[in-house]
């Protein structure tokens, strides 16, 4: 029985050994095919962001992309920087990732599905996908998956009345001043922060559709005469529905800014912890 356990011991210390061996393989030399196939085959992650797995495959398909936009390949100083750039990139909305979940913040494909209709529907959007070679997936999950979440985050900290204490008092009191009776367009005339001034907020007749995405649905449930605070990825948008033909509704707004997304986002990213287990970068 004891010369089990000495083997059973002896055989622990050498797949463990082993496993440094494989790590310290993966992180200090050069990325060959054959590195990359065995990383491939066994799922081995790129970086731990917070315990969070990177992966190779997310690397190379941003790769991928930046190769097709180049058209060619450039120098291999210029090429390792693409790869430094793409790595960090990748780091950096995990951190993202995991922040917005934190904060029951997330991204369905039904959003990303949406998005992206939206963005086909662009002029010449085809032929740009085609002139740069890249695939309607390789854009709903290089580009718009991670603009999405970033945007629905920051809806997410305008939204939040503790964390925009002034903004939110602020629009509470016009908010008030209007249901009392105050003409919206003069009142737009000295709060609004867009380029509403000249116009009183009047935004004219518009399609909901014309709006951003995370207004669409509200905008198009105002009734004439109702006004509505509503957040946005920009800002604060104090709206009241003027009138109606057919599917257009006149709206005006005051629009007021939200800052300090920016200085939070920074804050939140810090302390993370990043262990990078395979060098990509020769």
């Amino acid at each position: 029985m004891l010369k089990f356990f000495k083997l059973f011991g002896a055989v622990g210390v050498l797949l463990i050994l082993g496993a440094v061996c494989f790590g310290i393989w993966l992180k200090n030399a050069n990325l060959t095919a054959a590195k990359l196939k065995v990383i491939r085959a066994t799922g081995y992650p790129l970086a731990l962001v917070n315990g969070h797995p990177v992966f190779m495959d997310d690397l190379l398909l941003r790769l991928a992309v930046a190769q097709k936009m180049q058209n060619a390949w450039p120098p291999s100083a210029a090429a390792a920087q693409i790869e430094t750039a793409a790595y960090n990139q990748l780091v950096d909305e995990e951190k993202i990732r995991q922040i917005a979940a934190k904060n029951n913040v997330t991204i369905s494909q039904g959003e990303i599905e949406k998005a992206y209709q939206k963005a086909s529907a662009q002029p010449d959007f085809s032929a740009l996908l085609a002139q740069n070679r890249i695939s309607p997936a390789d854009f709903k999950n290089s580009i718009l998956r991670p603009e999405l979440l970033l945007a629905d985050l920051q809806i997410w900290f305008n939204s939040q009345q503790e964390l925009n204490p002034k903004v939110y008092a602020l629009a509470a009191s016009l908010e008030e001043r209007l249901k009392s009776g105050e003409d919206m367009a003069n009142m737009a005339r000295d709060y609004t922060e867009d380029g509403g001034k000249p116009t009183g907020g009047d935004l004219g007749f518009i399609n909901s559709e014309a709006v951003l995405l995370e207004l669409k649905e509200p905008v198009a449930a105002l009734k004439t005469g109702e006004i509505k605070i509503l957040p946005s990825r920009l800002g604060l948008h104090i709206l009241k529905q003027e009138g109606q033909n057919g599917s257009l509704l006149h709206l005006r707004q005051i629009f007021l800014k939200i800052t300090g997304f920016d200085s939070w986002l920074a804050e939140q990213k810090q302390n993370f912890k990043i262990w990078q287990l395979i060098n990509t970068v020769p």
